[in-house]
């Protein structure tokens, strides 16, 4: 259910736009919103409908507020539990330190160097383009919010709108959407029956011949002589060289980088994991979720959360694991695997933001029942929300876990289902939920215990050099505080026992059944490591598949949305997307391979997929993320020159040996894996022929497109 209030016109009036996106923030989008607060942490709602918020891409802005997952019974419960929110907040006002934090948001945000700066830039102005608005009033960012922050504080700025447009006896809509299960079946015959009806106006052989003549254009070679165009000549052969300085600190590793970071500083901590056991290693994604949302001992999560959006931004937490640059065969070539921390400030609250760090990494609170509550809950329907939105993503992790050692340790739908199960169980109406959260408050700080190691640690510094003799003083405290706090962190930790993943590599035929109209379907192979010499033309000759073969044959001629060859982890993927075929989609991976392997391109497809695969290698890296992957996982300048010298130099013949050798013989040996995320109607019994599993994604999910 969700209503819709009629707001200002966006064009002429930019200021209040502005100031209707900072009562969207603080109505909603916060842990102290009273909003999320009434709806969602009180448990009356999982979660928000897609929208919900100030929408100002149109002319006339509106402001959507609502919730998905209740019952028909709890509409009206619902809608007075908003409107008392909302007179609320019209009558008391706002915390001045919430509103603070988020003005600080947008102030740092405005700082922050995107990697699509142009193209946001550019979605940002287009409204006023196009209803001849003042473009220049849109830009004057910082002189808005100086010009808002008076009137907020002065006026009451945000109280008057919400009586202007937020009001119960404002004009609104109220849109109540009921599920149906046969929603998917009805669509399907509604287009039978329109089939049938066009077939009987047109003439058959007048289709016949309109198809020929489809085919036919779609077979002729594209002239592109007459558009401008790149030379390969154009590619800069040297790469761009990482700079770092490093210090210690009571052998601990602190690395720095001077880079323009337009006033910001950021801080990574890098966390050794290869020493986790299994029990415990299951819930690291489930720590990912929950660290940047918590409180402390000390400070409760609304006012901890509170300080962190007026001190600091982007606060993460992330599982990686990664295949070794260099293939070392005293440890079998195992995966790398790391947490990485991730914070940034403007340069002035330095001191704040380390401050805080170490306050959350010395006492973190995981026993706050309400918190991880409602965390939970609005992460399990985010799950349901979206499983189809991003199957194509499941679709590449499950095939590429079948593989590689590194792809199955994070393995996005293992992840997923524990995830989805844990919070079923923990939300259940019964006695057993304090049992689970004790359960997941000892996990949560084994984890902590095993990240906190001397010699497991690494700090990464991104800023002007100007402020690292502060940033360094901050992290020296950060580490005697860690020090304090885990006796293990005193003393280098000693070789441990090594706990080996259940990982077999097996080669697998799966198929997802969804409620959805299309297929994501996907074929990987194993490829060799980094520094294999035919690695770089194997990624060149993904490319050179996904350009020449599948995007003619998959979607010009199959009808998909995308289709590519997608070289990442160590597996090469061929995927389509929104694909309204499964099995035949299989057949052009193998003829496409099949092609390439006969040599059945040119010079030209060659040059071209070289220019496309540089436009990616060589697309804008944020400063903050420059040489990264040099600290944390060791690839030097010298392995990036040579890749990129051997992706230049590759010819004709390499690329046909290649196909030979590592597609052409996994083809011929079975040595490949499929995986499908695809529709539940389609003749499943002739997929399970063609040695498909047919599994459900995550047992007990409802899916809605």
């Amino acid at each position: 259910m969700s209503f819709t209030f009629i707001c200002n016109d966006v064009v002429n009036n930019v200021l209040e736009s502005q100031g209707l996106s900072i009562l969207n923030q603080l109505l909603l989008h916060n842990f102290n919103s009273p909003l999320y607060q009434a709806l969602l942490e009180s448990g009356v709602a999982p979660s928000y409908t897609p929208g919900t918020g100030y929408e100002s891409g149109i002319k006339q802005g509106m402001f959507n507020i609502g919730v998905s997952g209740i019952s028909k019974q709890q509409i009206q419960e619902v809608e007075d539990v908003i409107f008392n929110c909302l007179e609320k907040s019209q009558i008391e006002g706002f915390d001045k330190e919430t509103i603070e934090g988020v003005l600080h948001q947008i102030e740092i945000n405005n700082k922050m160097q995107q990697q699509n700066f142009g193209i946001n830039l550019l979605m940002n102005i287009l409204n006023q383009y196009n209803h001849d608005g003042e473009v220049n009033q849109i830009l004057k960012i910082s002189e808005n919010i100086s010009i808002l922050r008076e009137k907020i504080f002065k006026e009451k700025y945000l109280e008057q709108l919400i009586q202007k447009y937020l009001n119960k006896k404002n004009v609104r809509i109220q849109l109540i959407m009921e599920p149906d299960d046969q929603y998917h079946q009805k669509i399907a015959q509604q287009e039978q029956i329109k089939l049938e009806q066009l077939e009987k106006k047109i003439d058959k052989e007048k289709i016949i011949q309109q198809n020929k003549i489809l085919q036919e254009q779609q077979n002729l070679k594209e002239d592109y002589e007459c558009l401008p165009k790149l030379e390969i000549s154009d590619i800069d052969r040297e790469v761009l060289k990482n700079v770092f300085t490093q210090q210690t600190y009571k052998d601990i590793p602190i690395y720095f980088n001077n880079q323009n970071t337009n006033g910001l500083t950021f801080l990574r901590i890098q966390f050794d994991l290869e020493q986790v056991p299994l029990y415990i290693r299951k819930y690291i994604n489930m720590f990912s979720i929950f660290l940047n949302k918590i409180g402390t001992k000390s400070i409760n999560y609304k006012d901890f959360q509170k300080k962190l959006s007026l001190y600091s931004t982007n606060l993460s937490f992330n599982y990686e694991s990664s295949n070794p640059y260099n293939f070392d065969e005293t440890n079998n070539n195992k995966p790398l695997n790391y947490g990485l921390l991730s914070i940034a400030c403007i340069d002035k609250n330095i001191d704040q933001m380390c401050e805080l760090l170490q306050e959350l990494l010395t006492a973190p609170d995981f026993k706050d029942m309400q918190n991880i509550s409602t965390i939970l809950r609005n992460y399990s329907n985010d799950i349901s929300n979206n499983i189809i939105e991003q199957a194509l993503s499941y679709s590449v992790s499950v095939s590429q876990a079948s593989l590689m050692e590194n792809c199955f340790i994070k393995e996005k739908l293992n992840h997923t289902r524990f995830l989805f199960q844990f919070t079923n169980n923990f939300l259940q109406k019964n006695n057993n939920s304090m049992l689970y959260l004790d359960d997941l408050n000892f996990h949560m700080n084994s984890i902590m215990q095993f990240m906190m190691r001397k010699n497991k640690i690494k700090f990464i510094v991104y800023g002007n050099q100007q402020n690292f003799d502060k940033t360094y003083q901050n992290i020296s405290k950060i580490i005697d505080n860690l020090t304090y706090a885990f006796s293990a962190f005193k003393y280098k930790a000693e070789q441990s026992k090594i706990y080996d993943n259940p990982f077999q590599k097996k080669y697998i035929s799966k198929y997802f059944a969804l409620d959805s109209q299309v297929n994501y379907c996907v074929q990987s192979f194993e490829m060799p490591n980094y520094t294999n010499k035919d690695t770089p033309k194997l990624q060149l000759l993904g490319q050179l598949i996904g350009d020449v073969v599948l995007h003619k044959e998959i979607r010009e001629k199959g009808g998909a949305y995308g289709s590519g060859c997608q070289f990442m982890d160590g597996t090469l993927n061929l995927f389509s997307y929104r694909d309204p075929n499964t099995l035949e989609t299989f057949k052009i991976y193998q003829n496409a391979i099949k092609q390439i392997s006969k040599g059945q391109f040119d010079e030209k497809n060659i040059e071209e997929s070289k220019l496309s695969l540089f436009s990616k290698i060589d697309q804008i890296i944020k400063p903050q993320d420059r040489g990264l992957a040099y600290v944390l996982e060791n690839k030097t300048d010298e392995m990036r020159q040579q890749y990129r010298q051997e992706i230049i130099d590759a010819t004709r013949d390499d690329l046909v040996r290649v196909c030979k050798e590592y597609l052409v013989k996994k083809i011929e040996d079975n040595q490949f894996s499929k995986v499908v995320f695809g529709n539940q109607l389609n003749d499943l019994k002739e997929i399970e022929k063609e040695g498909f599993i047919i599994e459900e994604p995550i047992y007990g999910l409802q899916n809605n497109e």
